[in-house]
């Protein structure tokens, strides 16, 4: 009560550590607050987590997107010159028209470059968004974790060029030899590609067929 009064007279003041309290993120009407759902009921392409990191390469900053798929362990990347929604609405644009599978709903947090242009696109591709709430990154667990493998794989190399365009051709090849040649413990030994067509059928494999 006496910090509460004299806060109000202005002879305390809050401390620059204090937790602060969370600001409410503010989508339009399309996307959807996060419930729980237990993952071993997911299917391929459902809840898609998708984020974004600033790397640094030779004094060149560039943001990378990134789409994970939980089941197959699928990757979809692509380097940008800023995280902004319109970017964003790019990298998903790219990943609808290439992904090997449906998407059936997409996962993120809640930074202004989802938001937007990126959510209007979800909406018009019919694409339900899910929103994360505040302070829950352990939420996108799998995607947050890829940030971290790729930082040590990839970007810890070095390169002849730091060019957006030549990056991403690189970060390409790595991509692909991961989705198609990788295998993973949690898939019996199979790559992303190998559980996406023993499970979907090439039949089924993708909206665009």
């Amino acid at each position: 009560r006496m910090l509460k009064v004299l806060s109000e007279r202005g002879l305390v003041q809050k401390s620059a550590s204090a937790p602060r309290r969370k600001k409410a993120r503010v989508f339009d009407k399309h996307a959807q607050p996060w419930i729980f759902k237990d993952y071993r009921t997911i299917v391929i392409g459902e809840r898609v987590q998708i984020d974004h990191m600033t790397v640094e390469k030779n004094g060149s900053e560039m943001k990378e997107f990134h789409a994970w798929e939980r089941k197959s362990k699928h990757l979809t990347v692509g380097i940008f010159d800023a995280a902004t929604a319109e970017n964003a609405k790019k990298f998903l644009m790219d990943f609808q028209r290439n992904a090997p599978f449906k998407i059936l709903s997409i996962q993120v947090d809640g930074g202004s470059e989802f938001r937007a242009a990126f959510e209007k696109a979800c909406q018009e591709l019919k694409i339900p968004l899910i929103a994360l709430p505040p302070a829950r990154p352990k939420y996108n667990g799998g995607v947050k974790r890829f940030n971290r493998t790729l930082r040590e794989e990839f970007w810890s190399k070095n390169f002849a060029s730091v060019s957006i365009k030549d990056m991403n051709d690189e970060l390409q090849k790595y991509v692909e030899k991961y989705n198609n040649f990788r295998p993973h413990n949690s898939l019996h030994g199979m790559t992303p590609m190998e559980y996406i067509n023993s499970t979907c059928g090439r039949h089924n494999q993708s909206h665009m067929s």
